[in-house]
């Protein structure tokens, strides 16, 4: 409904389309002059949703031991009585797999509240030929349309004495029912992701002889880091544990890092003459993470980690 924009009345004078002529119930005459006013009835509904202000959520985290071949040449610097000094390059190669299991990673609970509202409005019909409240509808069927005015305008002509005297409030409304619904929304992420590794080290070492057999070192230096990733990121959605959406993202690249190295070494030799050792050692890789954004899901690759490794080598 709404008003005629250059009506001549000051309580407005309207035009109404309804659904039905049910909701229609128009003005009586009960006596010379004497009306019953009409009435238009409707209903609305409103709905308001309150939900917590924090979104939880969860990373998901691995970790993963890995193995590989690792290979080396040293040139000794410098040679003093029991210590020596040296320099050494060196590259390993490592691989593995990572993923995760369905997790919940993010939730989200609300509640809509609905109100369902009846309006009831208090009309006087107004027929354009006698100007009085007499009732009149046009064109019902096909438009479901009303000439409309509120009672007791004191501006239209003609208007008789409404019973009952004075003329009930124009409007009035009240709330039918009230309803509530809990709405809690998850998602629910895994992920795989296999990792290839080159690492190139130089690194400066010291040596001190313990026994003719036996050497022990220290070694720092830096490395470069050749990181190749394959990542596979899947989240669902759930609505009150139903599934509404779902999406799935594949990146994969390879990204240079640089990295620091330090540790101890243990060379032990298994000749008279040396030619022959076992080396064993142990250390700590930093090595700069790697970012990876695909499509909106982000990952992190923290290569670094303790380390160690042993091997047999050859003096020439």
């Amino acid at each position: 409904m709404g008003p005629d924009l250059y009506s001549p009345f000051s309580f407005g004078f309207c035009s109404v389309s309804i659904q039905s002529t049910s909701q229609f119930t128009p003005a009586q005459e009960i006596g010379n002059l004497l009306y019953v006013p009409g009435s238009y009835r409707f209903h609305t509904y409103s709905t308001t949703a309150s939900y917590e202000s924090k979104f939880s959520t969860a990373d998901l985290q691995a970790g993963s031991l890995a193995t590989g071949p690792y290979a080396q040449i040293r040139r000794e610097l410098a040679h003093w009585e029991q210590t020596a000094l040296g320099l050494s390059l060196g590259w390993s190669f490592l691989s593995f797999d990572v993923s995760s299991y369905a997790q919940v990673v993010s939730k989200q609970s609300s509640t809509d509240t609905r109100r369902d509202i009846y309006h009831e409005y208090v009309y006087a019909t107004y027929d354009t030929q006698t100007r009085r409240p007499t009732g009149a509808i046009y064109d019902a069927e096909t438009f479901h349309a009303f000439y409309l005015i509120p009672t007791g305008d004191p501006d239209v002509p003609g208007v008789p004495a409404f019973s009952p005297d004075p003329p009930p409030d124009p409007s009035k409304s009240s709330i039918g029912s009230t309803s509530k619904r809990e709405l809690i929304v998850t998602a629910v992420s895994q992920y795989s992701l296999d990792v290839k590794f080159n690492d190139f080290g130089l690194t400066a070492d010291w040596s001190f002889e313990l026994t003719p057999w036996c050497q022990i070192g220290i070694a720092a230096g830096p490395t470069l880091n050749f990181l190749s990733y394959d990542y596979v990121g899947r989240t669902e959605w759930f609505l009150n544990g139903r599934r509404f959406a779902s999406r799935q993202v594949a990146d994969s690249e390879t990204k240079a890092k640089a990295g620091v190295r330090a540790g101890i070494q243990v060379l032990c030799n298994l000749n008279k003459s040396g030619t022959c050792f076992l080396e064993f050692g142990g250390g700590y890789d930093w090595v700069d993470s790697v970012d990876i954004n695909a499509g909106g899901y982000r990952a992190e690759i923290d290569a670094s980690s303790w380390t160690g490794q042993c091997g047999m080598g050859i003096r020439f």
